[in-house]
C-alpha cells in the first residue's frame, strides 16, 4: 500500500516542509511505502515548496520588510524564471508590526526589480500571507511607478494601506519598459474580489491587525485606488477572482503589470506531477492548519482532495481545527483542536500533536 502525503503548512506553526518530512518518517516507521508532495497555494513557504521540485540558485538582495525594516529578500532563479515568495519579504511571519494601514508590499518590488535586471524573463510571484492592504502600491513603486498625490506632487515615501487614498493619479511608464519581454505570474489561493463585503479588506485585514474602523478606512482608500487605477485603463479588474489576494496585490499586479493570476495549486501540482504521484497512490493524505467553508474556494486540501476522489483513491485530511464535520471530498477528517489539545497548545506544538494523528489513524493498515 502506497501513501501520497500532500499536506500544506499549518499557518504560524509549521511548514508544509516540517509538516511532510514529519509525517513521512512517522508512517516508515510503520513500515508503508510513501511519496512526499509539499504543497503551497502561493501563500506561506511558497519559495521553500518550489524548491523542492525546480532546481536553481537562491538569490539575495536588499530590500525592505512590511514595516520598513531593511532585509535580505530571497528568491529562486532558474533559466530566466525567478520565484518569489511575497509573505517571506512582506508577510505576516516576518512583519516587525501588524498594522495593515501602514505596511508596504515595497520589498516586493524591490526583489521582482533585481530579478529582472539579472535577466529573468518570466517572474512567479506567489501572493498569500500578507501584512498588507496597499492594493500592490508598494511593489509598483518599487518597481517605477510614480503616484502622484492631489497638489500632483510624486509621493515619494513608501506606499501603504493609508496613502493609498491619497493617489490622484500615476505613471507607470517606467514599469512598463522594465517589465517589456518579462512575462508575469501570480499564483494565490485566494478568490476574493478587491472590494466589498468579501473584498481583501473586510475578509483579511483584521487577522493583520486592523480594527474596525481600520476596516472601513481601508476599504474607502482601496475604493478610492481602484477608482483612479481603473479610471486610468478604463477597464475594471476589481471584481476578477483573486484581485483582493494579498491586500489587494492582485489586483495591482492584474492591472499595472499585466499579470496572468493562476491558482497556487495547479502550479505546484504542475511543478511537483502531483497528478501521476495521486494515480500512483492507494490513500492520498492532505491537510492544512484550518478545514473551513473557504477552503472550497481555491484552497489546496480540498483540491487535491477532489482530484484524488475523482481517480478513486481514499482521501484523509488532518488539520489543525476544523469548522466542518465532514466534507464531500474528505473520507476522514482528524484535527488537532479540540481532540488533541487546545488551539494556543495546538500551535506552540504542532509537530507533537501532527504525529499523534498519525500513529492513532487505525484505518491505515485496513485500506488496500
Amino acid at each position: 500500500m502506497k501513501i501520497l502525503i500532500a499536506v500544506g503548512s499549518f499557518k504560524g506553526s509549521i511548514s508544509s516542509i516540517e509538516v511532510v518530512e514529519l509525517v513521512r518518517q512517522t508512517l516508515m516507521e510503520k513500515d508503508y511505502e510513501v511519496e512526499t508532495a509539499p504543497i503551497s497555494d502561493g501563500g506561506e513557504h511558497f519559495l521553500d515548496v518550489v524548491k523542492s521540485y525546480v532546481d536553481g540558485d537562491e538569490v539575495q538582495c536588499l530590500s525592505y520588510g512590511p514595516s520598513g525594516d531593511m532585509i535580505q529578500a530571497r528568491y529562486l532563479f532558474n533559466d530566466k524564471e525567478a520565484y518569489i515568495g511575497l509573505d517571506a519579504i512582506a508577510g505576516m511571519r516576518v512583519a516587525k508590526h501588524l498594522n495593515p494601514l501602514e505596511n508596504t508590499t515595497y520589498g516586493v518590488g524591490l526583489a521582482i526589480k533585481d530579478a529582472i535586471s539579472r535577466g529573468a524573463r518570466k517572474i512567479v510571484l506567489g501572493i498569500g500571507g500578507s501584512a498588507t492592504n496597499d492594493g500592490g502600491a508598494g511593489m509598483l513603486q518599487a518597481m517605477g511607478c510614480d503616484f502622484f498625490d492631489k497638489n500632483d506632487l510624486v509621493m515619494t515615501k513608501q506606499m501603504n494601506g493609508h496613502m493609498i487614498g491619497d493617489v490622484y493619479r500615476f505613471d507607470a511608464w517606467l514599469i512598463d519598459q522594465l517589465i517589456s519581454g518579462t512575462k508575469i505570474v501570480v499564483a494565490s489561493d485566494v478568490r476574493n474580489p478587491l472590494l466589498g463585503e468579501n473584498g481583501c479588506a473586510h475578509v483579511y485585514a483584521k487577522q493583520k491587525g486592523a480594527s474596525d474602523e481600520d476596516v472601513l478606512t481601508l476599504e474607502k482608500n482601496m475604493t478610492h485606488f481602484a477608482e483612479v487605477v481603473n479610471w486610468h485603463y478604463r477597464k475594471d479588474l476589481s471584481n476578477v477572482p483573486g484581485a483582493g489576494a494579498a491586500g489587494g496585490t492582485g489586483f495591482g499586479a492584474l492591472t499595472i503589470l499585466k499579470a496572468k493570476l493562476v491558482r497556487g495549486i495547479e502550479l505546484i501540482k504542475d511543478l511537483s506531477n502531483l497528478e501521476s504521484k495521486i494515480k500512483e497512490a492507494d490513500i492520498v493524505l492532505v491537510g492544512e492548519g484550518k478545514l473551513d467553508k473557504q477552503s472550497d474556494f481555491g484552497k489546496a486540501p480540498i483540491a487535491i482532495a477532489k482530484l484524488a476522489k475523482e481517480m478513486g483513491k481514499h482521501t484523509i485530511g488532518i488539520f489543525g481545527i476544523s469548522e466542518l464535520e465532514r466534507h464531500e471530498y474528505l473520507d476522514e477528517i482528524y484535527t488537532i483542536v479540540p481532540d488533541y489539545a487546545d488551539e494556543e497548545t495546538a500551535i506552540k506544538d504542532a509537530k507533537t500533536y501532527i504525529k499523534k494523528i498519525i500513529n492513532d489513524i487505525e484505518i491505515l493498515p485496513v485500506i488496500v
